[in-house]
């Protein structure tokens, strides 16, 4: 089946299109892939703020000579000044396609920005292309109406499939291994999803043991890596299970006919205080002045929408298990299970902070596909939030109240039991108003100290609350 971007690609390349731009993960293997699909017949070049121009075909290295000598330099490799280069661009022949990795470090530049609007006409007129590539692509205001935007999509199920055969079967040949079974390969598919194909290619490589085989394990635990590379999002890795929960039975029950259900999430994603991550975005609060939190709200908005993504908004004072619930949910079912942290993902550039909360979206994206997310929403006072972000949480809002007495024992009965201290009711401290964050902070002080119960209760208050 051919590449949905080669279509996408060579369809602009038959009407002309002057200016592309391409979002990909993997900026080196989409130049590869669009060149391979030119058949040679165009001159292919690359450029990038460390290598300078370089020749990626026959007619595209005679054509960084020419550009070279014009310049008056011996090698192309030696023009890395983008200014320049996007000068020279302008006489390159017709037909030919100039790859700029990295564009948007460009945009930043007016120089820059002029000269990729110069080229617009001028290439339309004789079908050359200049191709602005980067992970996550915030065109200026100047560019906005003139560059075409495409996005490569992560590797699906068959071409992971394809990737891991790739390295499995003739390492399989060389150590007698079995085959791998369907069930083996899904596991390890769901393990690269939301990987490129270069990465996954090579985590899965080194994911092989002489002895073992493909040790999923180590392959998990390579991926959890990866995701955690991207700005605000991390990983839970100490999830429990609903046994680690007192009480909440009603949401305990949604979350398992959901999770064995039709169509089950393939990720939890929680998002940690989320009034105060976007602290500004309600229209009729006080705002955000910079437009951060208006955009990172909107960008959300649409995502959950068109990705059909799902949730539910947990609300209720710190320490009653909001987060909890969603870490448990990903153990009890399996299920891998994120933190997004979309304050963590603001930087001091208006348009950093924009990319990072786009890379969050593809990241959840490339690991879930439609329908696959699971969202979990923790406030602490959801009155605060814009009303068409509640909507989207459409398995609704759950309280997290105080616990009552009854279930405050039950609390107490899951923490002593995992520290390995004996319950006994009459040497609890008291414990009005407590949250099960507080018992667990008493428990484990109590543990740690060697102190009793009722002794260790005089620390929650630095503690625990």
């Amino acid at each position: 089946m051919e590449n949905k971007l080669i279509r996408q690609f060579s369809a602009a390349l038959r009407v002309s299109t002057p200016l592309i731009g391409i979002e990909t993960p993997d900026q080196s293997a989409t130049i590869a892939l669009l060149v391979r699909s030119a058949n040679g017949d165009r001159p292919c070049l690359r450029f990038d703020l460390s290598g300078g121009l370089r020749g990626l075909n026959e007619l595209g290295r005679g054509e960084a000579e020419e550009i070279a000598k014009e310049a008056g330099v011996e090698k192309p490799e030696q023009l890395t000044n983008a200014g320049e280069i996007l000068a020279l661009a302008l006489r390159v022949q017709p037909k030919t396609i100039l790859f700029v990795c990295n564009a948007p470090f460009l945009f930043d530049n007016p120089v820059c920005t002029q000269a990729i609007a110069n080229l617009r006409d001028q290439y339309k007129s004789n079908k050359r292309c200049l191709v602005l590539l980067g992970g996550i692509i915030k065109l200026p205001p100047e560019l906005q109406n003139d560059v075409v935007l495409f996005e490569e999509e992560y590797p699906g199920e068959t071409e992971l499939r394809e990737i891991l055969l790739s390295v499995y079967v003739p390492a399989a040949e060389k150590y007698g291994w079995p085959e791998l079974t369907d069930k083996e390969q899904e596991n390890a598919v769901d393990a690269l999803r939301g990987l490129p194909a270069f990465l996954a290619e090579q985590i899965a490589a080194m994911s092989l043991d002489k002895e073992k085989g493909l040790d999923l394990e180590a392959l998990w635990e390579r991926k959890k890596k990866t995701i955690e590379q991207t700005p605000g999002l991390s990983i839970d890795r100490e999830t429990g299970t609903f046994d680690d929960v007192a009480g909440l039975e009603n949401l305990k029950d949604l979350a398992q006919g959901l999770f064995t259900g039709r169509n089950p999430p393939k990720v939890i994603v929680r998002l940690e205080e989320i009034e105060k991550s976007l602290a500004g975005a309600k229209k009729d609060g006080p705002g955000d002045s910079s437009g951060v939190s208006q955009d990172a709200l909107q960008t959300l908005l649409n995502a959950m929408e068109d990705n059909n993504w799902r949730g539910l908004l947990a609300e209720g004072v710190p320490g009653s298990g909001k987060s909890l619930i969603s870490k448990v949910m990903g153990g009890q079912f399996g299920c891998l299970s994120l933190s997004a942290d979309l304050g963590a993902m603001k930087a001091s550039l208006v348009g950093e902070s924009e990319a990072k909360v786009r890379n969050f979206v593809k990241m959840v994206k490339a690991i879930a596909g439609k329908g696959g997310a699971f969202f979990v929403a923790t406030s602490n006072n959801s009155n605060a939030l814009p009303p068409e972000l509640i909507e989207r949480f459409s398995f609704g809002r759950w309280e997290f109240e105080r616990p009552d007495r009854t279930q405050r024992i039950a609390i107490w009965k899951i923490h002593l039991a995992k520290c390995g201290l004996p319950f006994e009711e009459n040497a609890l401290p008291p414990d009005d108003n407590w949250v099960g964050r507080n018992i667990r902070n008493c428990v484990e002080l109590a543990w740690r100290m060697g102190l009793s119960l009722k002794e260790a209760s005089r620390f929650v208050s630095i503690a625990g609350k």
